[in-house]
């Protein structure tokens, strides 16, 4: 699987920096194990070139990128999701809730950030990974601070 395994709409160009997005904060949070597939019948849930990277790779600054290395594309879910879908689809880790603390936490720092303008646990998570309650690898950013508050009261948000 590879770029040809993009699905419609087509959004990836595979160009730097291409999203026009008018320099927005951008939070992209991938898994580790979303490019591998669970068996030889299913294909990978996020396989190479058009997962995580590539988005990332395609966001303007500032934007973030974490990817929780043991845990799969599903694991963000509810426990009481259908386990055809979570267990049976995409490969996934041992324990769901550890990935979605490291979402969640990821994602109130960065909100924080650029809401509220208080980068300290954003910051502090992007120099001590860690400190997350699952493995961070990488852990990356393009930055240029923008206010997210002041982005929606230019865009009428």
């Amino acid at each position: 699987m590879s770029e040809t395994s993009q699905v419609e709409p087509k959004i990836l160009s595979y160009e730097p920096a291409s999203f026009k997005l008018d320099h927005m904060p951008v939070l992209v949070i991938g898994s580790g194990l979303g490019e591998e597939s669970i068996n030889c019948l299913a294909p990978a849930c996020a396989p190479e070139g058009v997962n995580h990277k590539e988005f990332y790779y395609e966001c303007q600054s500032p934007c973030y990128h974490f990817v929780v290395t043991k845990y799969g594309h599903m694991d963000v879910l509810n426990n009481n999701a259908l386990n055809l879908v979570t267990k049976c689809i995409c490969k996934n880790g041992k324990c769901r809730d550890i990935m979605r603390r490291c979402t969640a936490g990821i994602t109130v720092a960065f909100l924080k950030a650029y809401t509220e303008e208080e980068a300290g646990y954003l910051n502090h998570i992007l120099s001590k990974p860690e400190i997350a309650p699952g493995e961070l690898d990488p852990v990356e950013s393009r930055q240029g601070m923008k206010s997210l508050g002041k982005f929606c009261q230019r865009t009428n948000f």
